[in-house]
This record gives C-alpha cells, structure tokens and sequence, in this order.
C-alpha cells in the first residue's frame, strides 16, 4: 500500500514540475501552426493574383 501511496505522490510531483514545459511546448507549436497557415495564405493570395483566379 505504502508503496502505491507513493507512485501517486511522486507521479503529482512530477507532474507539477513538467507541466511548464509542456505547455510551453504545445503553445509553440500552435504558435508554428498558424504562422504556416497565415504564410500559406499569403502564398495561395499571391498565387491567385498571378493567375487572375
């Protein structure tokens, strides 16, 4: 029992510590998404002006 008690314990603490980084990580990667996304408009803009569609 002792022994579950702290995995639970130490699966939180970790938790809490790498959490940071994480989140961090995933809301540059959103951040990287819709950079590429608004450069693939401005492409797809620039194209249309070529083509006269």
């Amino acid at each position: 029992m002792f022994w579950i008690i702290a995995a639970l314990i130490g699966g939180y603490v970790a938790a809490i510590f790498t959490w940071p980084r994480i989140r961090t990580w995933v809301v540059g990667v959103e951040a990287e998404i819709a950079s590429l996304r608004e450069k693939a408009r401005a492409l797809q803009a620039k194209i249309k002006s070529f083509t006269g569609g």
